[in-house]
C-alpha cells in the first residue's frame, strides 16, 4: 500500500492508494487529529491527568444531578 504525503504551510495531504478496511482508516484518522490537536502541549505526569479526570467526573455528576432534580 503506497503512502504519499504532501504537506503545506496551512495542511498536510495524504495519499493512500490500494484497498482499505476503512475502520482501521478511520482509527488511523483519528489517531492523527489527536497528534495534530496535542502538538504543542507539554507532556504532564499521570497525576495530574487523574486529578483532572477526576475533576470533570465531579463536575459532570453535579450537572446531572441538577438535571434530574429539576
Amino acid at each position: 500500500m503506497p503512502v504519499q504525503v504532501k504537506q503545506s504551510k496551512k495542511e498536510t495531504v495524504i495519499t493512500v492508494s490500494g484497498a482499505l478496511d476503512p475502520e482501521q482508516l478511520e482509527q488511523a484518522i483519528r489517531y492523527l487529529r489527536y497528534l495534530s490537536l496535542t502538538r504543542n502541549y507539554k507532556k504532564v505526569t499521570q497525576a495530574a491527568a487523574g486529578k483532572l479526570a477526576e475533576e470533570i467526573d465531579e463536575a459532570a455528576f453535579r450537572k446531572r444531578q441538577r438535571r434530574i432534580a429539576s
